[in-house]
């Protein structure tokens, strides 16, 4: 059977436990409440959401180019393809899976 990627259900039957425990889907009624009750100068500090995460996952602008490790520490490259770039739903991804990002660089851009 051919899986087809554009539908939310067969990523959420993908997805491994622990990314649906660490992103969780909310409903819309639990979004809007979250978006109430956060000053919109916060909300880029709220935390991501499933669906939302996904569809950044799904349209990044930025393509897996390689990696370093050093020891117990590990240097990602991406190769950013557009901007604006979804970086952040990679970072989340990353600290999901118990990774702490102790920095960035951007070398390629102004």
């Amino acid at each position: 059977m051919k899986m087809d990627l554009n539908h939310d259900d067969e990523w959420r039957d993908l997805m491994p436990s622990w990314i649906k425990e660490s992103i969780p889907e909310l409903t819309k009624e639990q979004s809007h409440k979250l978006l109430a009750e956060t000053t919109q100068s916060q909300w880029d500090s709220l935390p991501w959401e499933f669906l939302s995460w996904l569809d950044a996952i799904r349209d990044r602008g930025w393509l897996w180019w390689g990696y370093r490790t050093f020891g117990s520490e590990a240097i990602i490259v991406v190769n950013i393809g557009m901007i604006p770039e979804r970086i952040d739903a990679f970072k989340q991804l990353l600290r999901s899976s118990g990774i702490d990002i102790i920095g960035e660089n951007y070398p390629g851009l102004p």
